[in-house]
């Protein structure tokens, strides 16, 4: 069964792209339940990355269907080598309007596996 996040549609909410932009990013911010539905995972192999930010780009809306475009920053630090890493991912959410509110599914994670199970 899957999951999924509700976010409420503010009653006298204007529908322009910026305003879109603006309520999705404060969405971010302020760390709803509305993250939940972010893919924020990163490669294996920067598994010790931290997430820096969240930025909403765009926000789309076609009949019941929102598609929210947004970019990831990472950053690691290696101490051994005294190096920072950075890293930037373009993502895409695509949800739904039901009646008041806007319905995202959960991002499930995906399990790392190993070599053998590649095989």
């Amino acid at each position: 069964m899957e999951e999924y996040v509700e976010i409420p549609i503010p009653e006298d909410f204007e529908e322009s792209k910026e305003d879109l932009c603006l309520y999705f990013q404060n969405e971010c911010d302020e760390e709803s339940n509305f993250i939940c539905a972010l893919d924020l995972e990163c490669e294996p192999q920067n598994s010790r990355a931290v997430l820096d930010k969240v930025i909403v780009t765009s926000v789309e809306q076609f009949k019941d269907q929102i598609t929210i475009e947004y970019s990831i920053e990472l950053s690691q630090y290696q101490p051994c080598k005294d190096v920072q890493g950075t890293w930037d991912f373009d993502r895409i959410l695509i949800g739904v309007r039901i009646g008041n509110v806007w319905k995202f599914k959960i991002h499930v994670s995906t399990e790392e596996r190993s070599t053998y199970e590649e095989f």
